[in-house]
Parts: structure tokens; sequence; C-alpha cells
């Protein structure tokens, strides 16, 4: 790829391309994307397991309980974490598109983008398990498996890589 900036050649070249080209909805992510990606799965490991004291193996290892209390605030905090999470997965995946096979892809896309997000929240509901002070819940596991599907839902339609194209043409033009 060149050196332009992480866009996509067709956006970034010297004519620029319509924002509904394949190569702009699709949203190809250079490596500052895998980058952003690395940081944001930092900023979750960080905020799942912050305090980062007090490590202990517990008395009985009761993981992943119903919670004793019910929080609409945590749940759709935990949503929100995640979907950016699944939009970047989803995105790298959308990279290297299959002509003929847009639904068979897009399936494949969603589950291994959810597996790859519910398998970051067991590890962090798992780790906290072993700090006093955090509580671990399949709740949690639950909304923030939701928030990664949400979150790649809304690149994997064709709707979400329209939006998708439509700002990464807006960010050229505004930002570079």
């Amino acid at each position: 790829m060149s050196n332009n900036g992480g866009m996509p050649p067709t956006v970034a070249g010297a004519g620029g391309a319509a924002p509904d080209s394949p190569t702009v909805r699709l949203g190809v992510i250079s490596r500052a994307g895998r980058g952003a990606l690395l940081v944001y799965i930092g900023a979750i490991v960080y905020a799942s397991l912050s305090p980062f004291f007090g490590w202990r193996i517990p008395d009985g290892f009761l993981f992943l309980t119903w919670p004793r209390y019910f929080s609409s605030f945590d749940a759709a905090l935990n949503v929100l974490a995640y979907m950016p999470l699944g939009g970047m997965l989803a995105a790298m995946q959308l990279r290297q598109p299959q002509p003929g096979r847009e639904g068979s892809m897009a399936a494949g896309i969603l589950l291994r983008t959810i597996a790859a997000g519910c398998a970051l929240s067991l590890a962090m509901e798992a780790l906290q398990a072993f700090l006093p002070v955090r509580v671990s819940s399949i709740v949690d596991v639950l909304t923030n498996t939701t928030g990664t599907a949400l979150g790649a839902l809304a690149l994997v339609n064709r709707w979400g890589r329209a939006r998708l194209g439509q700002y990464l043409v807006w960010r050229h033009r505004h930002f570079s």
C-alpha cells in the first residue's frame, strides 16, 4: 500500500473515487488500522482489569455467575464499548473481497468476529475472578458479545459499508 495516510488508493489518488465505489465501501484498513485495533484491545484489557493490584486465587471459583444486581447503565456501556471492536475486526476481514461470495463471506466474517469478541470477553471475565474488587458475570459476556455483533453487523451489510465509505471520503477531504 502506498504512503497515503492509510487511505485506499482510489480515495487518496489524483482523481479520487466515487463514494459508492467498492474500494471505498469496503474501507481498506492499513497498518494504522491494525495498530488502532491493538490499542483498542489494550484499552479493553486495561478497563477490564484495573485496578491492577490485589490479585488472589479465589476461594471458590464462581466463574460467570449471574450478578446479584443488574445495572442497565453497565449493560449499555458494555455494548457500546465492544461495538468498535466488532467494527474493526469486521473491517479488517473485509479487506480482501471475494466476488460472488458476498453472502457466505458476510456470514463467515460475522461469525469469526463474534467468536473473537466473545473470546476476549470470556478472558477478561475469567481474569476478573482473580481481582477481589471486580465482579465477573455472564451478563457482561453477553452484553460484550452483543456489542461485538452489532459493530460487525454495521459493516457487514451494504448500508454500513456505504456509510463507512462516505466517512472515509469526508475524513480525507477535511483532514488531509
